[in-house]
């Protein structure tokens, strides 16, 4: 199973080179088949709907409209919605997202039973740590908008809490056509720093970028590209 969509990968091209943060290994060139998988990560159920219900439709809006567009890109509030679906599936299908699941698991209940009205069942409760992620997984599969995932009764409480968030939030499209500067894949399903327990006022609200932008400045002794140098300082001022 991969955990990053080949879709995605394929638009960086047909060999990737990959770095471990964790092992500081850095490969070149490997084949697509071999980069973001596990054997056997998912359940054959929720394989089949991940390509089902929503790769299929969400490689149609990137590759026949997103990424067709020039000036200017206009997405429906359905097309919206399926690329929202995308996103917080893209984050809670990661490989370390069962774990993650379970240790946020009680403070989402908290949350999503003091903001949303919503408790999650003692059926759920009760699950494995696989099957309550996979049951995360499922129930956002399964409906049409993010909204509607409260309303389903088997419905986890992390499902509830990061749908929530996520359709709170805006869609944002870069294109390097111009910079010509190269995009880095993450495995960790996030996209944006910008979530609402991070904003820190000092920092105009950017705490992890802006916050790691000005550390590096501090630390530029000696700086070899004076163009790297302006393009910090014209993000922190």
């Amino acid at each position: 199973n991969h955990y990053v969509p080949k879709l995605i990968l394929r638009k960086f091209d047909g060999k990737i080179s990959t770095y471990n943060l964790q092992t500081k290994e850095l490969k070149f060139n490997q084949k697509l088949e071999k980069v973001f998988v596990a054997k056997k990560m998912y359940s054959k159920e929720i394989e089949t709907m991940l390509n089902e219900k929503v790769e299929n439709e969400f490689a149609r809006v990137l590759n026949y409209k997103i990424l067709r567009s020039s000036d200017e890109c206009i997405l429906s509030r359905q097309e919206v919605n399926l690329v929202k679906k995308f996103l917080v599936l893209a984050m809670l299908r990661t490989k370390d997202a069962e774990y993650f699941s379970g240790l946020k698991a009680e403070k989402s209940r908290e949350t999503v039973k003091k903001y949303y009205n919503f408790e999650e069942s003692a059926e759920i409760r009760s699950f494995s740590s696989f099957d309550y992620w996979m049951q995360t997984i499922r129930c956002i599969l399964e409906t049409k908008s993010l909204f509607d995932v409260q309303k389903n009764s088997r419905a986890t409480a992390i499902a509830v809490y990061w749908a929530s968030v996520f359709m709170s939030g805006y869609i944002a499209i870069w294109d390097s056509t111009i910079s010509k500067e190269e995009f880095v894949i993450m495995d960790q399903g996030m996209t944006s720093e910008h979530e609402k327990t991070r904003f820190f006022p000092p920092l105009n609200d950017d705490m992890i970028k802006r916050g790691y932008l000005i550390e590096q400045l501090k630390n530029m002794k000696s700086v070899e590209s004076s163009y790297n140098k302006n393009t910090i300082l014209k993000y922190t001022q």
